[in-house]
């Protein structure tokens, strides 16, 4: 009982404990759980408009991610190198930081509103029913038009969970959300007294990036209050060679690995949409529940990263290696919450999805969402462990280490294994994510190693040769 007390109260308090990542943390939880509310609230009134509707909204949503991902993980990497410029005192680098990836964000913009149209092609290549691809080539054309609002509002909020001061990022994402959900109704079904025609998934693109536009606004409001004088957020916005050289030094690394990541994974979702429509409607249902789970933990990543490369930045390696460890606790308390009711209660979380259209299809759909579901609940805490180390190697600077893991892993065990044995029906969409479950555990294994293995710590982030703006 003396030794239960004493891990637990150790594990709580000091260098790198919960409470100290905790504080980080829950901003940016509530602040990532607000994004999937309203990414699940979308899927939700659009499975009640059609079931072409909701075929065609994660697959659009995810191909316009996986254009931004590589300018969202250079922006991105702001984070840690704001921590790490802040745990060795240099807080006047910090805002000069966050304009370097502000200026990323506006060259990564120009080049997606250029690389759009060749890319709204990939969704007749793979398969799709061709009334699902009008209906993906609309969202994902509208998508792409507020990427510059949301790559504009990761590093802004990058650089205040760099600092520790997460909760505007909170605020943000908050005020975000209670705008997007009556918004994109009434955008989704039309709003006859102000004359405004039903607009089915264009209405849900437009609420998507109207939020993230109010996002931004408030982000940007406090970003240029005088209490950030310190770190020179109004007087830092000249191109600074040797930060911005760091910046992409680091994180097109991470750009890489998350463009890569997100390429293969929605590569994969792709071909399993062209299995058919009912099976990329279960897919849906079933990502729409798993996101919930899936992305209030990758908040809490952010946090073990900027804790990481807090400690990694005063040179406090004990504290860093101690990080992650305190993070998988929380990881795993809220994991386990889903594991509970994906295994017991995935009728009940399916149907709470009405679908417009045939009741025969959503039988169907229900069926296989539920065993989608089930197996979901078994690679929950593989995704908790990948994410939470993947944030300490993220914070440590060892972003090329987790590049090389995303071309190797999920392109060689996941993407291209996987399409080759549903191209040659050799596996079905049950088939398909058990073999996802086989791969997540490969990961966060890797992961774990690489961390153990304790190569982060000769890697060094902050330069001595900076120059004087």
């Amino acid at each position: 009982m003396n030794r239960f007390y004493h891990w637990l109260s150790t594990s709580l308090d000091g260098k790198a404990g919960i409470k100290e990542i905790w504080e980080i943390a829950y901003p940016l939880i509530v602040s990532t759980a607000s994004g999937t509310v309203m990414m699940f609230a979308d899927r939700f009134f659009l499975s009640n408009y059609s079931k072409e509707a909701l075929a065609a909204s994660m697959p659009a949503g995810f191909t316009t991610f996986m254009c931004v991902s590589f300018f969202f993980g250079i922006t991105g990497y702001v984070n840690s190198m704001v921590a790490q410029h802040y745990g060795a005192d240099k807080h006047d680098k910090c805002g000069v930081i966050a304009w370097q990836g502000l200026y990323v964000s506006l060259i990564g913009y120009v080049l997606l509103l250029l690389a759009a149209p060749l890319v709204a092609g990939l969704f007749k290549w793979v398969g799709h029913a061709p009334e699902i691809i009008l209906l993906e080539q609309k969202y994902f054309r509208i998508l792409m038009v507020g990427t510059v609002f949301l790559l504009f509002s990761n590093t802004v909020s990058s650089f205040f969970s760099g600092i520790g001061y997460s909760r505007i990022v909170m605020l943000s994402n908050v005020s975000g959300m209670l705008l997007n959900i009556p918004l994109s109704y009434g955008l989704i079904f039309g709003m006859e007294p102000l004359g405004i025609p039903s607009l089915g998934i264009a209405g849900a693109g437009y609420g998507t990036i109207l939020s993230q536009a109010v996002i931004l606004a408030i982000l940007l409001k406090e970003f240029f209050r005088h209490r950030y004088a310190v770190y020179r957020t109004r007087t830092g916005f000249l191109l600074n060679g040797s930060l911005f050289t760091q910046l992409i030094r680091f994180g097109v690394p991470s750009g890489v690995e998350l463009s890569l990541s997100i390429a293969a994974f929605n590569l994969f979702l792709l071909v399993i949409g062209s299995l058919g429509t009912n099976e990329l409607a279960a897919v849906n249902l079933t990502l729409s529940w798993d996101l919930i789970a899936f992305l209030p933990q990758v908040g809490l990543g952010i946090a073990v990263a900027s804790v990481t490369g807090k400690y990694v930045g005063a040179k406090d390696y004990v504290a860093a290696k101690r990080t992650p460890y305190s993070g998988l606790k929380m990881s795993f308390a809220y994991a386990m919450i889903f594991i509970f009711l994906f295994l017991t209660i995935p009728s009940f979380l399916v149907g709470l999805f009405g679908m417009a259209g045939d009741a025969g299809d959503f039988v169907q759909v229900k069926s296989l969402a539920i065993v989608l579901l089930r197996l979901a609940g078994l690679y929950v805490l593989a995704d908790a462990t990948h994410i939470i180390f993947g944030g300490a190697l993220r914070g440590a600077g060892d972003t090329r280490f987790l590049m090389w893991n995303a071309i190797v892993l999920h392109w060689c065990v996941l993407t291209i294994p996987g399409v080759i044995l549903i191209k040659t029906q050799v596996i079905n969409v049950v088939g398909a994510w058990i073999w996802l479950i086989f791969f997540l555990i490969v990961m966060s294994g890797v992961m774990i190693l690489r961390f153990r293995g304790d190569r982060w710590s000769a890697i060094k982030v902050i330069s001595d040769n900076y120059e004087k703006r």
